[in-house]
């Protein structure tokens, strides 16, 4: 049993390896050396806000067919929603919904559920939404943002009660460390499904599932004897 699931393995790697290559065209390119003030001036929103919810907008089955010419292509996104407690530009609500990809050739930002970040937020109209983000951005973690910010000068953290939509409560600390646990494993499968062409989806998966396979394999073997 053992040697067939390292032969299926194997044969796995073979036929999945002429599609692993990086495919260029699909890859996120960021126009270099723009300046702060550039950035700021370019954007729609600039503010601080928290992370409050990740939610995921993309077909299954129209992801996994998309390379196929007939199947009309419709970009896979995230949307980001963000307790915002400082606010630069562009922000007239302490809560804010902005678009993302999901990474790697989209040029999607990951964000963590409970982080807070300097978010720098474009036109969303790609994505038909009101404000998007991404890599190519000045988005960035918020502890690692100290010179942007000091760049930026002073912010409003004042909101009236017309712009109070929502107060947001800390939930318990140890469901911030099962999502970080979860985001950990589950990250770059997604990614992989949804992100990369069909045929290196398929053979990355299978590179994923069969080692556990072989393992429980063994084990149930081993027992047996």
């Amino acid at each position: 049993m053992q040697k067939k699931l390292a032969i299926l393995a194997f044969i796995l790697l073979l036929s999945s390896a002429p599609f692993l290559q990086p495919n260029i065209a699909h890859a996120c390119s960021c126009v270099a050396d723009t300046s702060q003030e550039e950035d700021f001036e370019n954007a729609e929103a600039v503010f601080i806000g928290r992370v409050l919810s990740i939610e995921e907008h993309r077909g299954f089955a129209q992801q996994l067919l998309r390379t196929l010419p007939f199947i009309e292509r419709r970009p896979s996104y995230r949307t980001i929603t963000f307790h915002v407690t400082e606010r630069w530009k562009g922000i007239d609500a302490n809560l804010v919904t902005a678009a993302t990809g999901f990474g790697g050739g989209d040029c999607g930002y990951y964000f963590a559920e409970g982080e807070t970040y300097l978010v720098y937020a474009h036109d969303g109209d790609f994505y038909g939404e009101k404000l998007a983000t991404g890599i190519c951005s000045r988005t960035e973690v918020l502890r690692h943002a100290d010179e942007e910010i000091t760049a930026l000068g002073p912010s409003d953290s004042t909101f009236t009660d017309a712009e109070t939509v929502y107060n947001p409560i800390d939930g318990p600390w140890w469901n911030e460390i099962q999502n970080e646990i979860a985001e950990f494993f589950i990250q770059p499968i997604t990614r992989t499904i949804f992100v990369a062409p069909w045929h290196v989806a398929l053979g990355i998966i299978a590179l994923y599932i069969t080692p556990p396979i072989a393992f429980v394999c063994w084990l149930i073997r081993r027992r047996r004897k």
